[in-house]
């Protein structure tokens, strides 16, 4: 597709060169699209093109002072009067002939276009976060002045890579999961640290754990780069708190007199050392049925007003 925001007509045949080559097989029929967006001056004093009487309805319009012709798709005339349109093409040179450039940087040599040595411009620095630097080469065919391009995405690393852990040090319950997490590298290396050997996990830049003794834990990251950047290392350590194993008071049958209420008392406790299990939370219910008992069921002791509550 061609497009400028402006054209100057002139007399003769006007030139316009495709960004993109188009290929055809010289047979098939083309449909060719020629439209604008103005709708000031009127469409009538457009200029005039030269044109061949076909024997065949060839072309298809849509002329208006009010809406642009672009994005039109009905209410089109037809005619057979097709306007004189040819297409030129490039054709096949000695590829040492063609023209090679580059955007953002500078060839600094050329091995007879069969390939080429590039390098970024001299204000160029190195991105902290390893994004690549994008480099656009286009190849002009002088027979036809064809131009084609393509991008080339080259990564420059840091001389030292620094990467980020997170999170940086945290505690969890005993057999909760967790993921970790890694930036600033292209790649990475996961260990656990079991006893004075690290064992390797994952070289993804996360990983889900699920650490495996109560206690502290410790993970390890290496974060590395090519071209001889020096690699990163950064540590996590996870706490993991033991379930607590909690212990009940058992609750004694009672004789509470009639109408009279009577305060149930229960104590709570856990038997795992570094886990008390606190804070508590209480639910009392009531037999055989197990609903809620009637007022407050949520602290640590209750009122029993009924005169048949189980």
């Amino acid at each position: 597709m061609y497009y400028a925001s402006s054209i100057n007509i002139t007399t003769g045949w006007n030139t316009y060169s495709f960004p993109t080559p188009y290929e055809w097989d010289g047979v098939s029929n083309l449909l060719i699209d020629v439209c604008n967006s103005q709708t000031i001056p009127t469409y009538s004093q457009n200029s005039q093109s030269p044109y061949t009487v076909t024997s065949f309805v060839s072309v298809r319009y849509f002329n208006s002072d009010g809406t642009v012709a672009c994005p039109v798709t009905a209410g089109f005339g037809t005619s057979s009067n097709r306007p004189n349109i040819k297409f030129e093409n490039c054709g096949a040179v000695n590829p040492s002939t063609y023209t090679v450039s580059v955007s953002n940087g500078s060839i600094t040599t050329n091995y007879n276009n069969d390939s080429i040595k590039i390098v970024p411009p001299s204000t160029f620095t190195v991105p902290a976060t390893n994004t690549p630097y994008i480099y656009t080469i286009s190849v002009t065919n002088p027979n036809g002045g064809c131009v084609k391009t393509q991008t080339v995405a080259i990564l420059y690393p840091a001389p030292i890579t620094s990467i980020t852990a997170i999170p940086t040090n945290t505690t969890v319950c005993e057999g909760s999961q967790l993921t970790l997490a890694s930036t600033g590298a292209i790649t990475y290396t996961w260990y656990y640290l079991q006893g004075a050997s690290s064992v390797s996990i994952a070289t993804t830049s996360s990983v889900t754990v699920t650490p495996p003794s109560t206690g502290l834990n410790t993970y390890i990251v290496t974060g590395a780069a090519p071209c001889g950047a020096l690699p990163d290392t950064k540590t996590i350590t996870v706490n993991v708190v033991p379930k607590a194993n909690l212990l009940i008071s058992p609750l004694q049958d009672i004789t509470k007199c009639l109408n009279k209420n009577y305060v149930i008392t229960t104590g709570v406790g856990s038997s795992t050392p570094g886990n008390a299990g606190t804070p508590y939370t209480y639910a009392w219910t009531t037999l055989p049925t197990n609903i809620p008992a009637s007022g407050v069921n949520t602290s640590s002791n209750y009122t029993v007003t009924s005169n048949t509550t189980t």
